[in-house]
C-alpha cells in the first residue's frame, strides 16, 4: 500500500512539473500583439497627425547644417589666430616663451591692481559719498 501511495505520488508530481511548452508561449505573444495591434489601430483612429512639409524639413537641415559649419569655421579661425601674437608673427610655444608671457601677464596685472588702489578719481568719489550720507 505505501509503495501504491509512493508511485501515485510520484506520477502526481511528474505531472504537476511538466515543462512549460513553447506552443503556449506563442499563442500568449500572438494574444499580446493582437492587443497591441487593437490599441494601436484605435489610437490611429482618435487622433490626427500632422503631414510635415517635406520642403521646411530640408530647409530646416540646411539651415542647421549652416550654423554648425559657420560655428566650426569660426572655431578653426579662432585656433588660427591662437597661434598669431599682436604683431602679426607666429607665437612661440617654447617654455621660455610661455614662462616669459606668464610673467608679463602677472606683471600686467599686478599693475592694473596697483594703479586702481590707488586710483585718486575714485578715491575722492568715495569721500564725497561717505560724506553724504547721513549719520
Amino acid at each position: 500500500m505505501a509503495c501504491k501511495i509512493a508511485v501515485l505520488s510520484f506520477v502526481a508530481a511528474v505531472a504537476a512539473r511538466q515543462p512549460h511548452l513553447i506552443s503556449d508561449d506563442l499563442k500568449e505573444l500572438e494574444s499580446i500583439e493582437a492587443k497591441t495591434v487593437e490599441t494601436v489601430k484605435h489610437n490611429e483612429k482618435d487622433h490626427s497627425y500632422l503631414k510635415l512639409n517635406p520642403e521646411s524639413q530640408r530647409t530646416e537641415a540646411k539651415d542647421e547644417i549652416a550654423a554648425a559649419d559657420q560655428n566650426a569655421n569660426m572655431r578653426a579661425v579662432q585656433a588660427q589666430l591662437d597661434r598669431i601674437d599682436a604683431y602679426g608673427h607666429p607665437v612661440d610655444d617654447s617654455p621660455e616663451s610661455v614662462a616669459h608671457r606668464v610673467y608679463e601677464a602677472d606683471v600686467l596685472a599686478r599693475s592694473a591692481a596697483d594703479a586702481e588702489k590707488w586710483n585718486q578719481k575714485r578715491i575722492g568719489q568715495e569721500q564725497k559719498e561717505s560724506a553724504a550720507l547721513p549719520d
